[in-house]
């Protein structure tokens, strides 16, 4: 199901993840290519104590994200997550 396609990393995985859900396009509307049509946004994201989150911004538009870190994880990993959430 092509509306039900999500992402989760760990660690500098779960940096990137975090910025595919905040850092997409819409897609070329007009290209001949049903790939290029879509858009790049994932439906959910999953971080799991992922890399430094100084780079993660919050909009309406972010996907739903699952976030898993520990207390005795790094300051900007745990104080960082839980900012963000």
């Amino acid at each position: 199901d092509p509306a039900r396609v999500g992402i989760i990393g760990f660690s500098a995985g779960g940096e990137l993840a975090g910025l595919a859900g905040m850092a997409y396009d819409a897609g070329k509307a007009g290209s001949e290519d049903a790939v290029e049509r879509q858009s790049c946004r994932p439906d959910f994201v999953g971080l799991i104590y992922p890399g430094s989150s100084e780079r993660f911004t919050v909009s309406p538009e972010n996907p739903p994200a699952f976030i898993a870190c520990g207390y005795g994880d790094r300051p900007d990993i745990a104080e960082g997550m839980a900012s963000l959430y």
